[in-house]
């Protein structure tokens, strides 16, 4: 064993700790982009994989947990650029979810609700009963509620995927990051008020809903402007949507709000007040499209192998309950919503992956601060590495067996929608 250890030593860690030590930032950013893109069509090609699994996998490879070529510092300054290529894909999943749906097919709140109470009870019912902390129970829980916008958002564009089940996934998945970022923000000042003793520190959840909630009006408001203004939704008035969304994101970093929540409220808000016929290209072109890769490589290099390894067992068991939550709440509504059943466990399903977002949450500053933090972190680490492998290939057979993918339009018209 310790001449395999010596041997791969020589082989594999020394030439490449040489290499990134030669080589500088903007030349391993380059590297970086590159090798994600060639291991994520490898993994189609070869493996039959979703994109996306190939972009987190090349991730974690390079790592710090793995080959090391890209280093904790060298990633800390890229984390600005992972919180607004999230905004984006959660502004694009907005721009897509109908929220008069909801007043419609009032099943569908329900649904939402209900499936959102049932994988917060039994993530944190389960965690309680293998002894963990409460506050370390909750936290969790809360985190574990928001299933991953970018990866169903990349999934359903890679497929095509148009139909009930899709736009169901999409609705549910934009409704639990809300319960999630606003459940997560309620528990950590309640448990920093137990430290501080202070009132603005319980105020900040609702400073940070309203904050956040008045930025999306605002965004949403410019943006339907943008394109009232603009003759067509060609490629300026993208392009100028995108730099509006971008410093909306700025601005939400700058005054400590949530660039998620605010982006989303953005983008659900836009899809509410606009009637027009809008086509939206997949993450608003190829410079939206290279910030979505550079997240979920970003994402895969996140992961702490000894965080995995110091919460696998927990983080086995939520996975599952968090998994049968979401799919049997989904498939017990699914007829009273007016889906088949059939088509409710494949909704469930594609809400089973985990990505950005939840990283982004475990690594809410606020929470750090907290004593809780390090064990929050193991368990949700270890949860994120198993869904981040699984979770991606099964919302991609969730959204093929539900019949609503297809390769015979013609490219770019899946994206046309009623806004």
């Amino acid at each position: 064993m310790e001449s395999l250890r010596t041997l791969y030593t020589t082989l594999v860690t020394a030439p490449i700790d040489a290499m990134a030590t030669t080589l500088d930032f903007s030349t391993r950013f380059a590297l970086l982009l590159v090798a994600g893109i060639v291991v994520a069509e490898a993994a189609r090609r070869v493996l039959r994989l979703p994109r996306v699994t190939g972009y987190l996998l090349c991730g974690a490879l390079i790592g710090p947990s793995w080959l090391g070529f890209v280093t904790p510092d060298d990633i800390a300054p890229l984390h600005v650029v992972g919180e607004m290529a999230l905004g984006l894909v959660v502004f694009e999943l907005g721009s897509r979810v109908d929220l008069a749906w909801l007043r419609r097919n009032p099943w569908l709140l329900a649904t939402s609700l209900l499936e959102a109470t049932i994988t917060f009870g039994a993530v944190g019912g389960l965690l309680l009963a293998i002894g963990a902390d409460t506050a370390v129970a909750g936290v969790v829980a809360a985190i574990c509620v928001a299933s991953s916008p970018a990866v169903l958002l990349r999934i359903a564009h890679e497929l095509r995927a148009r139909g009930q089940a899709t736009e169901r996934a999409m609705l549910l998945c934009a409704l639990n990051a809300i319960y999630s970022i606003v459940l997560l923000e309620t528990l950590v000042a309640v448990l920093h008020l137990g430290v501080s003793d202070t009132m603005p520190t319980l105020l900040q959840p609702v400073r940070l809903l309203c904050g956040s909630l008045l930025l999306g009006v605002v965004t949403a408001l410019v943006l339907d402007r943008i394109f009232r203004a603009f003759s067509g939704p060609g490629a300026d008035a993208f392009l100028l949507a995108l730099s509006v969304i971008l410093l909306c994101g700025t601005v939400a970093m700058q005054t400590g709000l949530s660039t998620p929540l605010a982006l989303l409220l953005g983008g659900l808000l836009l899809r509410h007040r606009s009637t027009r016929l809008v086509l939206f290209p997949p993450h608003f072109g190829t410079a939206g499209g290279v910030l979505v890769v550079l997240l979920f490589v970003l994402t895969g290099i996140r992961i702490d192998i000894a965080a995995l390894l110091a919460g696998s067992g927990a983080a086995l068991g939520v996975v599952a309950l968090r998994s049968a939550a979401k799919i049997s709440v989904a498939a017990a509504l699914a007829r009273p919503s007016g889906l088949t059943t059939q088509k409710g466990v494949l909704v469930g399903v594609a809400l089973t992956p985990m990505s950005a977002l939840t990283l982004l949450l475990v690594n809410h500053a606020p929470l750090a601060r907290l004593d809780v933090a390090a064990a929050v972190t193991s368990i949700v680490v270890g949860a994120l590495f198993i869904v981040e492998i699984a979770g991606p290939v099964a919302c991609a057979i969730a959204l093929r067996f539900a019949g609503e993918t297809t390769h015979a339009r013609v490219p770019g018209t899946e994206h046309a929608r009623t806004l």
